[in-house]
């Protein structure tokens, strides 16, 4: 679909409906791709799934519908898989980038500590997750209770929650961004910033590359997305 397909409506608007808030393309219910009607639980949510449709030129672009593609997932998968995700997101929390640190330069250990341990601090003290840090790409050795706290949390969330936090997780590879992210302790700016520090360091060293600063530039785009999107529930 990277070419996308033509546009066959002229305007989207939000609408309410039984049990929540439709979103309308010339009038006409939107609907998932297992053929329910899309239903946000706010008008808010709702409205921001129409402007990404409203933004659409005369071709539409799948990779253009971010929050689009959420709320499906949410409403047709996610009722089902609300067990493996959260399986999933306490392996995130395992293999949390802010627990892995660099051996050296000092410059680099020094930021990751400073700033790092800033975000895991938050995690203990606001999140009940207390999570062990390591050198290199050894194994983490995480108190047991805590990766399940970290599943908890996550069943805690409604099924719209719950896949924004794990697709936030899946963009930064850190279950603690994720659930910061979400809960507005960090900015999307600063939450991927810290997931990316590394990366950042060494572009310091030895410059930017193109292809991956586009591809920062894209995730980073959606990562504010989602976070308005969370705010907006």
């Amino acid at each position: 679909m990277s070419k996308g397909f033509k546009r066959f409506y002229k305007h989207a608007e939000a609408s309410d409906a039984e049990g929540g808030y439709n979103v309308l393309l010339d009038g006409k219910p939107m609907m998932t791709p297992d053929g329910a009607k899309l239903t946000l639980p706010t008008r808010a949510a709702a409205a921001q799934i129409a402007d990404e449709w409203n933004a659409q030129g005369e071709q539409i672009k799948a990779n253009d519908l971010p929050l689009t593609r959420l709320a499906n997932l949410a409403q047709d998968r996610m009722g089902a898989a609300r067990e493996a995700t959260a399986d999933w997101l306490t392996q995130y929390a395992q293999t949390d980038v802010l627990c892995h640190r660099a051996e050296h330069p000092q410059n680099l250990t020094q930021r990751q500590a400073e700033q790092w341990d800033a975000a895991l601090e938050w995690a203990n003290q606001e999140l009940g997750v207390s999570l062990s840090t390591v050198c290199g790409i050894q194994t983490a050795n995480h108190p047991p209770e805590s990766l399940e706290r970290v599943r908890d949390l996550a069943l805690e969330l409604d099924d719209l929650r719950l896949t924004g936090l794990a697709h936030a997780a899946g963009m930064m590879t850190s279950a603690v961004l994720a659930f910061a992210l979400i809960r507005n302790r960090y900015s999307a700016e600063e939450a991927y910033a810290l997931a990316t520090l590394e990366e950042k360091f060494q572009q310091e060293q030895w410059g930017v590359d193109e292809a991956a600063a586009k591809r920062d530039a894209e995730i980073l785009s959606e990562l504010k997305t989602l976070q308005d999107f969370m705010n907006s529930l």
